[in-house]
């Protein structure tokens, strides 16, 4: 039988994380394809202690997560201002650049946080890139229909518990099901210029708040980057 975690996933409270960046003065920045970003979905809502908008974002170009990089920790933001110290905390999936040890390192988080095993796509262990502007797409539809949550966390189980690839247009259909989101209005949504032009958008304002990777939640103008990050960020919050 099917973890039931996998499916019925429509009954997530949308209103908790939701809102659009202009409105909410937080935001989730992720990437579906990023394990990482699965960590950090799992626990954010519980975590944070504030509401924050789940905003998908598309960085193709340099799609390595800088997240993972001693690098990107010392990184600066547009207009001179560093990326918050305390989201340079050492996180365990950040240590390992090697696939095989970094889905180790994942699956031990995993285990610690009970989370679904951590079976990733064979590709992903293999070295592929996993970006799918497809499943960006299709989360920037669920923002727009209300279903974020339900949608995203659905599609990061799929691809991370479930070992299925997010470009493969059968796993989105999957994790609309999960969230009660037509086939057929994901399949026409995903044609739409507007869509795409959205996810150029948000993509766009989350360059110029100075997101580089992903994982990244932000609190007000601070950026926290990473799944250590968030519980800085959580600190944040709490000041």
């Amino acid at each position: 039988m099917a973890d039931p975690r996998l499916i019925n996933l429509s009954a997530q409270a949308e209103v908790v994380h939701q809102g659009a960046d202009e409105v909410d003065p937080n935001a989730f920045y992720f990437d579906p394809s990023e394990p990482e970003c699965w960590l950090v979905a799992e626990r954010i809502i519980a975590t944070l202690g504030a509401p924050a908008a789940w905003t998908p974002v598309a960085f193709p170009e340099s799609h390595q997560p800088a997240s993972l990089t001693d690098s990107a920790l010392g990184e600066l933001r547009p207009g001179g201002d560093e990326i918050h110290p305390e989201s340079r905390a050492e996180s365990p999936v950040r240590r390992h650049q090697d696939r095989g040890a970094l889905g180790q390192s994942i699956s031990a988080i995993a285990v610690e946080r009970r989370l679904l095993d951590f079976k990733p796509p064979s590709g992903w262990l293999e070295g592929e890139d996993l970006f799918s502007r497809e499943a960006l797409l299709a989360a920037t539809f669920a923002k727009q229909a209300g279903k974020t949550v339900a949608f995203v966390l659905a599609l990061m189980r799929q691809t991370w518990c479930a070992g299925r690839d997010p470009r493969d247009m059968t796993t989105i259909y999957l994790a609309g099901a999960a969230a009660e989101v037509h086939p057929n209005a994901l399949e026409k949504a995903m044609g739409l210029k507007s869509l795409n032009a959205e996810l150029d958008r948000t993509t766009e304002a989350a360059g110029l708040a100075g997101v580089t990777s992903v994982p990244t939640v932000r609190v007000g103008v601070d950026l926290y980057t990473g799944d250590a990050g968030l519980d800085a960020a959580a600190k944040a919050v709490g000041a």
